[in-house]
This record gives C-alpha cells, structure tokens and sequence, in this order.
C-alpha cells in the first residue's frame, strides 16, 4: 500500500520535534520569496525580458511553451508561498 503524503509528513513531524521542523520553514521561505521576486519582477504588461530570456535560450521549441512553462512556474511558486507562509502561522 502506498503512503499518502500527508501520512510521510505526520511520520516526519513525529520523528522530529515540531520545534525544529517549523524553524525550518523561516529560511526556506526566505529563499521562496527571494525566488518569486526574481520570477514576477522582470514580467511586465509591456515587456516580459524573463519570457524572452527563455525563448532565446533554445530550451523550449517555440514561444508557447516558454510562455506556458514560465507560467506554470510562476503560479507554482505563488502557491508553495502561500503554503509555506501558512505552516509559518499555524506554529
């Protein structure tokens, strides 16, 4: 049977002491935040130079999936913020 991952959470908050896992989260937050001003500040309505970055940069075959990549990562990284910042409040 598999584990879910909230079970694989419950049996790692039981290992460790809650005290250490959720000061934890204070760097690694830092680190999202850091991530996610980097992502949103170059996307502009006139100009999105991170969007050309990675169409130039031949790792994507058109400009649709960099758009949709950059996006995806961009909304990814605005959720596992959202979630962090909220286990930060619940200690």
């Amino acid at each position: 049977m598999l584990a879910s991952p909230f079970f694989s959470l419950t049996v790692v908050l039981t290992q460790l002491n809650y005290k250490t896992f959720f000061s934890m989260l204070t760097p690694i937050r830092f680190f999202v935040t850091i991530c996610l001003i980097a992502l949103i500040v170059p996307q502009t309505n006139t100009e999105n130079a991170l969007l050309r970055a990675f169409n130039s940069s031949n790792l994507f075959k058109n400009y649709g999936e960099a758009k949709t990549f950059l996006r995806s990562i961009t909304w990814l990284s605005i959720f596992l913020y959202i979630v962090l910042t909220y286990l930060a409040t619940i200690t």
